[in-house]
């Protein structure tokens, strides 16, 4: 799933804007979780490069925007590898805007330490799935407007997906 997010914006600015894409959901599906401040760019700068940027009861998710295709293992050993704790019982995970642009060799190496790669829909399923897992098998996700792509994916996977909106409606 790509995103629109606008090309002249910097590199930093994407990566923001995607972080903050990320956590939405999570807001919605009432998620406990940790994050990076993504209510202003600058307090945003201030905390990024410091561990994973979104920690839930369990798993660690660092965010990547990506907007072309490579596949440097060296940059997954710099810039992804050292952002998890590596903790038992903690699943680690790399959510990027289109995961086809890591390449064959930098996927084998997120797979050699345990880091699974998702979009983003994945990863609202793996933490639905998660939180059933957890509570019961409830598949009654309650959601404020979301995109369509997502909508379709929860649907696919048999969640009962309830708009805000309707809700109060009746």
């Amino acid at each position: 799933m790509q995103n629109n997010i606008p090309n002249e914006l910097c590199r930093d600015r994407k990566g923001f804007n995607f972080e903050a894409e990320v956590v939405k959901p999570l807001d919605s599906l009432k998620v406990k979780f940790k994050s990076n401040p993504i209510l202003s760019f600058e307090e945003w700068k201030k905390n990024k490069g410091k561990g994973a940027d979104i920690l839930l009861s369990f798993a660690e998710v660092e965010c990547k925007y990506r907007s072309k295709y490579y596949d440097r293992p060296s940059y997954i050993r710099r810039d992804h590898i050292p952002r998890f704790s590596f903790t038992e019982g903690i699943d680690m995970i790399v959510v990027t805007n289109y995961k086809w642009y890591y390449g064959r060799k930098s996927r084998a190496l997120l797979y050699e330490y345990g880091i699974k790669l998702m979009d983003l829909s994945e990863l609202i399923c793996y933490i639905l799935d998660k939180l059933k897992s957890l509570n019961g098998s409830n598949t009654e996700v309650l959601l404020l407007s979301y995109n369509s792509a997502v909508n379709m994916v929860l649907h696919r996977s048999g969640y009962i997906v309830t708009y805000i909106e309707d809700y109060f409606d009746g």
